[in-house]
């Protein structure tokens, strides 16, 4: 009987079968996550379709646009990020707008996504009960490739449609840029699957393709010219610009991209050819350091708590405070880049503001208020993910209860992004208030980032009342709902829906253009705390998922 099984395993694992099933798993894959599938794909398109339709009002004359493009190569930091403005007509603004957030969205998106369906299947045990039947090994990699390939390439043919269509940009241009885009995704799945086969556990890495996305936005490199012009090459955002979509378009370019997803698929396959299943050669710090036995501050639920999510909160918040610091040290240079832009002054009059230096960090700190939206939903699911592991049913098979369980996760929820916002405050306000010889600065952005508040606390409260009532559909209706918002955001600030209406959205209120109504935000504060009491009582009456 030993016999024939090994006889059975050899025959499904040589090369000629080794992506037996593949087909299966790749229709299950996109059966799955079609919803995930669908919020990439329709992020990637909306941003430089957003991006035309603001900039065409925001810059309507040619003139315009050249002192818009000069101002902003005097600006240090988008320079540096985005680089110089390659081509100042319409379309060739919006591309290079759109670069930056384009590469984030396809290479955080295909990363991740490749990163799920394989060392995740790993770690939750299901990859090895799919092998014992008849799959090849290397089925779930070519599974996770093709979908994450096809989806980059989905995306990339309907942005290019969409810009046709519906911009009128040229055929030739928008091609270029919908492949690039598509094709910079697929590099980065490709990295993911090999990060997948060294790293030893999905959390570490998460965070190694986060490291690689975070090197393409490294100060210096993307906007990099002249004699070190040639560390543009390192930065996706300088593929885009040396592709010259709607100028003179460099098909070459692309070469680039295509060339990294075929190396680094060829060096994934060849690591899991070789690697044992649930192995890596990059150990999980979790899994190396730390006493056998848990110290007295691991000793409670919060504790654990604390444990579970502060690598989570301190990337978020240190990311957030470095960003607010280098937005806040540059705004005070913006009267003297920008303000011979008369069609900006005209646009930020509804800011109430004679400075640009203030209108722009007015917008910037609603632009990172979106943004800590992601960790208002992220870190509630937290929850999901240890009890869909069976962690949570283990500790509460002791002297735990549910109520004080999930207190740890619901106290991190919420203070979790109000520290972020306030170090959104700190960090943009101190240092705009010593480079203007003004405190009262300080003060005001402080008051203005915390007047986000009630908003992510409803965003964090929705997803625990989810959590708490549904798990099935926590994660999707979470994330989906997140994503409804920043859609009405942008319809809001299209002028598609009435002003008394986008204010009363949790995210409208704060708008630095809206009059504030102090209903909206008291009343987002009473609807967040229904809707925890709503998940501790669900949770408390509700069977565990396991």
């Amino acid at each position: 009987m030993a016999a024939t099984t090994a006889t059975v395993s050899g025959g499904a694992h040589a090369p000629a079968r080794q992506h037996t099933g593949a087909l299966t798993l790749l229709l299950f894959i996109l059966g799955r996550d079609k919803v995930r599938f669908a919020i990439w794909i329709l992020l990637l398109v909306a941003i430089p379709i957003f991006n035309a339709f603001s900039l065409e009002a925001l810059l309507p004359t040619p003139e315009s646009r050249e002192v818009f493009a000069q101002g902003n190569e005097a600006n240090p930091v988008t320079l540096s990020v985005l680089g110089p403005v390659v081509d100042t007509s319409m379309q060739g603004i919006v591309a290079w707008r759109s670069a930056a957030q384009g590469v984030l969205v396809a290479g955080l998106a295909s990363a991740l996504m490749v990163i799920r369906h394989t060392r995740t299947e790993e770690e939750s045990g299901r990859r090895e009960l799919i092998s014992a039947t008849a799959v090849g090994r290397q089925a779930g990699l070519t599974a996770a490739f093709a979908a994450v390939f096809a989806a980059n390439l989905v995306s990339g043919l309907a942005l290019t449609l969409l810009l046709v269509l519906v911009t009128g940009y040229p055929l030739a241009g928008s091609l270029l840029y919908g492949l690039l885009f598509a094709l910079i995704g697929c590099a980065y799945g490709a990295a993911a699957g090999t990060v997948a086969q060294l790293a030893q556990s999905s959390a570490l890495g998460r965070g190694i393709c986060v490291g690689l996305l975070a090197a393409a936005f490294a100060p210096g490199i993307g906007g990099a010219r002249g004699e070190s012009e040639w560390l543009a090459w390192l930065s996706p955002i300088g593929w885009t610009r040396f592709a010259r979509v709607y100028v003179d378009e460099q098909w070459w370019v692309a070469l680039v991209p295509i060339a990294l997803t075929v190396a680094f698929a060829a060096l994934a396959y060849a690591l899991s050819a070789r690697r044992d299943l649930g192995s890596g050669t990059i150990p999980d710090r979790a899994g190396t350091f730390g006493p056998p036995q848990a110290g007295p501050r691991l000793r409670s639920p919060l504790a654990l708590a604390w444990r579970l999510h502060h690598d989570h909160l301190l990337t978020w918040t240190l990311s957030l405070t470095v960003v607010s610091i280098l937005v806040g040290w540059v705004s005070n240079t913006f009267d003297d880049r920008l303000g011979g832009l008369g069609v900006l002054r005209e646009w930020l009059a509804g800011l109430d503001s004679d400075s640009v230096g203030d209108a722009f960090l007015a917008i910037i700190t609603f632009v990172l208020l979106l943004v800590v939206g992601v960790p208002a939903v992220s870190i509630p699911l937290r929850a999901h993910a240890e009890e869909e592991k069976a962690f949570a049913a283990t500790l509460l098979a002791g002297p735990v209860s549910r109520s004080r369980w999930l207190s740890g996760h619901v106290l991190f929820a919420l203070a979790g992004p109000s520290l972020m916002l306030l170090l959104v405050g700190l960090g943009t306000g101190v240092p705009y208030a010593l480079a203007t010889g003004q405190p009262e600065k300080l003060t005001h952005q402080v008051g203005q980032a915390l007047l986000g508040l009630p908003a992510v606390w409803f965003i964090a409260a929705v997803t625990l009342a989810l959590y708490g009532l549904v798990p099935r559909a926590a994660v999707a209706v979470g994330w989906g709902f997140l994503v409804v918002l920043l859609i009405l955001v942008a319809v809001g600030e299209a002028g598609l829906i009435g002003r008394g209406a986008f204010v009363f959205t949790p995210f409208g209120y704060s708008h630095p253009m809206m009059t504030l109504n102090w209903a909206a935000p008291i009343a987002f504060t009473v609807l967040a705390a229904v809707l925890v009491a709503a998940a501790y009582a669900g949770f408390r009456r509700r069977d565990l998922e396991a």
